[in-house]
């Protein structure tokens, strides 16, 4: 559910930037990577006695979900706009 909120709010960004930004894409990768870092924040204060018993693997998986939704929105939505 909140890989879905964030793609929306990724398509709502993008759209904007294109409405009102001079080099779009560029801008949204750079947006684009700095709302990734933020999003691993949480991951990692889950070892930091966050979440009992939560193990490395399961926080690493965790942030490895997040770069793989993170490559694949910014990938399609660059690919889009080019296209377009």
């Amino acid at each position: 559910m909140f890989t879905i909120i964030g793609g929306l709010g990724a398509v709502i960004v993008f759209a904007l930037l294109g409405r009102f930004a001079r080099r779009p894409i560029t801008l949204f990768q750079r947006i684009a990577i700095g709302v990734l870092v933020v999003s691993l924040i949480p991951d990692l204060l889950l070892l930091n006695g966050g979440m009992p018993g939560a193990s490395v693997g399961a926080v690493a998986a965790l942030m490895l979900m997040h770069v793989v939704a993170w490559a694949i929105i910014v990938r399609v939505l660059t690919t889009m706009a080019r296209a377009a």
